[in-house]
């Protein structure tokens, strides 16, 4: 009753300003009205519009937002009531055949959330990649390279970028700049494009020609960082995506092929059981 007490005092205290008072119809306080439609203060609080927690400014603000968003909408209603033809107004069909399809799909996706086996073997990734090379061409320059970002002081420094590219003994060197180096992968098989390579250090962005010449060794030093870039492999534009490059690509397609393999299998299934029990008849 308090709350309700409170909620009638701020609609009052919202339009004490105005030549408009909230009004009374059927034993409900009404706050607005748009044509024959109306808004009272009960149906207001239930909306919640108003905490206690708030002041009685940021409620008042609250509430007369509200009530504004309600009329207009309201208007909006009315206005498309006048202009709309009637077949343009009948949303049945259409709000059934949206729910229809709704249902549809939710029970597509619990049934292949318990029933998709996700996993691919090496093989099967590789037998799509072997029948569908064409579909693989490189739009960009890929790499592979082993890199390190080593602060500018690091102890040993002339020695550790002697090893780093003379790359005898990886575990070694790994062991003695793992403490404070700042960026470090070697002996990763993976592919980047040279945005990727900007990603992970942006100071080599004016190094992209090295790389693409297949430049070996690629060395950067500014104030606090040196980097040094080892170029192991490279693909250019144009040529076979390596199938590691892809991957990712061809699972995708062959989970997209498997979900409607799944589902084309289910609604046959479903089929053929409404017919053998009788709930399913064609005329």
């Amino acid at each position: 009753m308090m709350r309700k007490l409170y909620g009638f005092a701020l609609v009052l205290g919202l339009f004490s300003g105005c030549d408009w008072k909230p009004t009374q119809a059927d034993d409900a306080v009404v706050v607005a009205r748009v044509g024959q439609s109306v808004l009272t203060l009960n149906e207001l609080e239930q909306k919640d519009v108003y905490r206690r927690e708030m002041s009685p400014e940021d409620s008042t603000r609250a509430v007369r937002s509200y009530i504004q968003r309600w009329a207009k909408d309201q208007i909006l209603v009315e206005r498309a009531k006048f202009n709309l033809s009637d077949q343009q107004q009948d949303f049945d069909k259409k709000v059934e055949d949206y729910r229809r399809d709704l249902l549809i799909f939710a029970y597509q996706q619990a049934y292949l959330k318990q029933n998709l086996d996700t996993a691919f073997s090496k093989e099967e990734i590789q037998s799509f990649y072997n029948d569908n090379k064409d579909m693989f061409t490189l739009r960009e320059n890929i790499y592979r390279f082993d890199y390190v970002a080593l602060p500018t002081n690091s102890p040993g420094l002339d020695d550790l970028k002697k090893q780093f590219f003379k790359a005898d003994d990886p575990d070694d060197f790994i062991e003695k700049v793992f403490a404070f180096a700042k960026l470090l992968s070697i002996g990763d098989t993976s592919w980047f494009s040279f945005s990727d390579v900007i990603r992970l250090m942006p100071s080599l962005s004016e190094y992209e020609s090295d790389f693409i010449s297949r430049k070996k060794r690629v060395i950067h030093e500014d104030d606090e960082t040196i980097y040094l870039v080892a170029l192991n492999d490279v693909k250019l534009k144009e040529a076979l995506a390596p199938v590691e490059y892809v991957e990712s690509s061809i699972v995708t397609i062959l989970l997209n092929q498997r979900k409607r393999e799944v589902l084309r299998a289910l609604e046959e299934k479903l089929l053929k059981d409404g017919i053998k029990k009788n709930q399913v008849e064609f005329y």
